[in-house]
């Protein structure tokens, strides 16, 4: 058919349409709002950056993805195509592969789903509907030159993964056959094809004719379907293959495109599960704030932490490595722990620096619980740390230790988010992993195959941890129940750009999944404490300065010792302080042995009293003071006699009392009133919390009417000559255009004339059928000869598509 007009490109395309259009390309393109685009031409400049394209094309459904897959095969990127064309090659190909007609979409679904390729920007072009859609029927008594054609959006094909295909060709493997011959491959095999997926997959042989000696790899490999036969010299790594070697996970069989009906799943006490995990999550990030306040963990000169404090840290916490490995990345992503020289330094300090919480910790521990959650979501979020790698075999070969940094996804904070709207769209319970991962595939493809099985199930069981799921069966994680939980929607419904979250946002919608603090507890006759509800603030200070936790979760319980008593009237609590508390805080009456073991510790507790001569020491009770002079910690501490009641030592008051508590003596320190004194030290911090970067706003309705309004004011003055417009058209020997190109011909086997310039300067013109275009470099074969070459990129100075 001739037309009267050229297809308009992409940008002439965009200024044409409405503000309610462009809206919608911005709410789905949030990354190009930052900073609001000055005019149509600069939002056509951003979204075609491949960066925007890879992250637009990461958010498409499977359906989406295979019409996509259908334009660019009838050559969608290089010209126009008709839709009802696409439509009528998704549908074929789905029948060439086995794809009962029941489950391949209909005509109407597939309209739809180019709609959403054109409300993403990765399509242009006009169908019959209203405002340009593709679905729906035409109200116009003409139609308009180029109306029901498109074209792919430039870097749509570079930016899908090496070698994607959703809808598998007939007669080629499944991804299962494949990994059956990777597996069944030897050791030379396999080197031989990690060679050539380092070498871009591309490689030359005297092996690849077909009349080879089949006992050799190469021809082994090319009828094991893991090598490509280009000719007889040149081999290529097919682009599956090549994904199962780094890990991924290609699309496996025909896809299932037809929507279907969204299930409605009923979810019971998932909300009180979640809150039960996350205080549990809470409790753990608050020992571990103490623990190394206490005494920060020196690090290696590499900055990790080594064998010794990974054990002391497992074993004072009471975690496995990985539930430590899990603690510490979530608390250093929300600030709160970070390595550097602390303040004050510790006695034995050897110059390095440690692991110690930052000056943020001080805040968090003070701050009510739903804000403390939702600084570790926000935090975990928008985090590149991969605990569970903590362990695993690095580069070097060696386990991967706490702190490694290595120990980092790039990707992992548009997966959490991906993963985490995938559970709140709704998921059976009692659901696993393969039920997920269904899900996954279907619903988000190019994500799921980024994402390996083993990884897949660790972030569900970090969303099971931070409340953000809810677990059944046999721990958190290892099952996921019905879906998301309240505080994972809430999650879900503040996240922004790139996964950021913002706390004081959150914290209000997570209170209302959280009890209300407790301020009461019952006191029991076997010295233990049933708090009803998770403890905060200067409540739960006090009452864990004289208990020990026995039982966490939202009610615990909580044990008195002599050792828990001593310790809070060590720290200058007084009995009748205890006492106080007690009868204050208590539901009925508190038992007697209660208040016996308490007055029993107290009548035996700091008859021995130290104050500053260089230090003094005096008891009421001079055979006391006598068995302390006899001991052989008196020698010790230079004690000398004065009389009957008073000793003075050579020591600060500190030392003297902390030896004379480790001879097993009960002594406090007092001050010139005779008042007790807490001694202990100051916990450590590191002097400045690690700056996070603060995350992007929200694409909210506010920003997208200020970005429309720099549009249209952008767009007026180049239309009246106050600014300068550049126009550029789809030219073939220019830029993106050029490799928008070679990546055609590379996906159909065409053949293009590249011109070049090589590295004398001299210009020179070379008939080739491109293979690879990555890494800024074109791989190709002379036709002719068979020859391999590779021009770079930024030496080619045209390409030609030969007709």
């Amino acid at each position: 058919m001739t037309h009267a007009t050229p297809f308009p490109p992409f940008r002439r395309w965009l200024a044409a349409r409405s503000d309610g259009f462009l809206a919608d390309v911005l709410r789905n393109r949030p990354d190009a709002l930052s900073p609001p685009p000055r005019s149509s031409d600069a939002l056509a400049g951003r979204l075609q950056l491949r960066s925007s394209v890879h992250r637009a094309l990461a958010d498409l459904d499977a359906l989406e993805l295979g019409v996509l897959e259908a334009a660019i095969d009838l050559g969608g990127d290089a010209e126009p195509v008709r839709a009802a064309d696409v439509v009528d090659e998704l549908r074929s190909s789905l029948a060439a592969a086995g794809v009962p007609a029941k489950d391949r979409p209909t005509i109407a679904h597939a309209r739809e789903a180019l709609d959403g390729l054109r409300s993403r920007a990765l399509i242009h072009g006009d169908g019959p509907g209203g405002a340009g859609a593709f679905s729906g029927r035409s109200t116009r008594k003409s139609a308009d030159d180029w109306e029901d054609h498109l074209m792919v959006a430039d870097e749509a094909v570079a930016a899908l993964p090496p070698g994607w295909r959703l809808i598998p060709r007939p007669g080629e493997p499944s991804v299962a056959e494949l990994r059956s011959a990777l597996d069944a491959a030897d050791e030379r095999q396999k080197k031989l094809l990690g060679t050539l997926a380092e070498a871009g997959g591309l490689g030359t042989t005297r092996d690849a004719s077909e009349d080879a000696d089949p006992s050799l790899p190469v021809p082994r490999l090319i009828g094991a379907g893991l090598l490509e036969r280009i000719d007889d010299a040149t081999v290529r790594l097919p682009g599956r293959v090549r994904a199962l070697l780094r890990g991924t996970v290609p699309p496996d069989g025909p896809p299932m495109l037809r929507p279907g009906a969204v299930a409605t799943v009923e979810m019971r006490d998932v909300d009180g599960a979640a809150a039960g995990a996350a205080l549990e999550l809470l409790r753990q990030v608050r020992a571990l704030l103490e623990l190394l306040g206490e005494r920060a963990a020196p690090t290696l000169k590499d900055g990790t932490i080594g064998v010794r404090e990974h054990r002391r840290l497992v074993e004072s916490l009471g975690v496995g490595d990985a539930g430590l490995a899990r603690v510490v990345a979530m608390s250093a992503s929300a600030g709160l722990i970070h390595v550097g020289t602390p303040r004050p330094l510790p006695e034995d300090d050897s110059g390095g620096d440690y692991l110690a919480p930052t000056v943020l910790a001080d805040t968090f521990l003070e701050e009510p619980a739903a804000q403390r959650w939702a600084r570790l979501i926000t935090g975990w979020l928008a985090s590149e740390e991969a605990p569970w790698m903590v362990g695993a075999e690095g580069p070097a070969g060696k386990p991967l230790a706490l702190l490694s940094p290595d120990a980092r996804r790039a990707g992992a904070p548009e997966l959490r988010t991906r993963l985490l709207r995938l559970l709140c769209e709704g998921v059976e319970p009692g659901s696993g992993i393969a039920d997920v991962r269904a899900r996954f595939a279907s619903h988000r493809p190019i994500s799921s195959s980024h994402c390996p099985d083993d990884v897949l199930a660790e972030i569900l069981s970090e969303f099971a941890v931070l409340g953000l799921a809810a677990p059944v069966g046999g721990g958190a994680g290892s099952v996921i129940g019905a879906g998301a939980s309240g505080a994972g929607r809430a999650a879900a419904g503040e996240v922004g750009e790139a996964g950021a979250l913002h706390d004081d946002d959150l914290a209000g919608a997570l209170a209302a999944f959280l009890p209300k603090p407790a301020t009461q507890f019952i006191v029991q006759a076997d010295l233990t404490l049933l708090v009803p509800s998770p403890a905060e603030g200067t409540f739960l200070e006090t009452l864990e300065s004289f208990t020990d936790l026995e039982s966490p979760g939202l009610a615990s319980v909580h044990r008195i010792s002599e050792e828990s008593v001593r310790r809070a009237l060590d720290a200058g609590t007084s009995v009748a302080d205890l006492h106080g508390f007690l009868s204050d805080r208590a539901i009925g009456e508190v038992p007697q042995s209660v208040t016996y073991l308490i007055d029993d510790v107290a009548r035996r507790h700091g008859r021995l009293r130290g104050g500053p001569a260089a230090a003094y020491l005096r008891c009421e009770d001079p055979a006391l003071l006598a068995q302390v002079m006899a001991d052989p910690i008196a020698e010790h501490l230079g004690l000398r006699r004065l009389a009957e009641t008073v000793a003075i030592a050579q020591v600060a008051p500190p030392a003297m009392i902390a030896a004379l508590r480790d001879a097993g003596l009960s002594a406090i320190a007092e001050d010139p009133l005779g008042a007790a004194l807490d001694l202990r030290p100051r916990p450590h911090r590191v002097p400045e919390a690690p700056r996070r970067p603060a995350p992007p706003a929200r694409a909210d309705d506010g920003r997208i009417s200020q970005a429309l309004q720099a549009i249209q004011a952008g767009d007026r003055a180049a239309d009246t000559g106050d600014g300068t417009r550049i126009d550029m058209d789809d030219d073939p020997a220019t830029g993106a255009a050029a490799q928008a190109l070679l990546h055609r011909a590379a996906r159909s086997g065409s053949d293009v004339t590249i011109g070049f310039v090589d590295r004398n300067g001299r210009a020179g013109r070379r008939k080739v059928r491109p293979v690879t275009v990555s890494g800024g470099q074109v791989d190709a074969v002379d036709p002719a000869t068979g020859q391999v070459l590779r021009f770079l990129l930024h030496r080619v100075t045209e390409v030609v598509l030969d007709a």
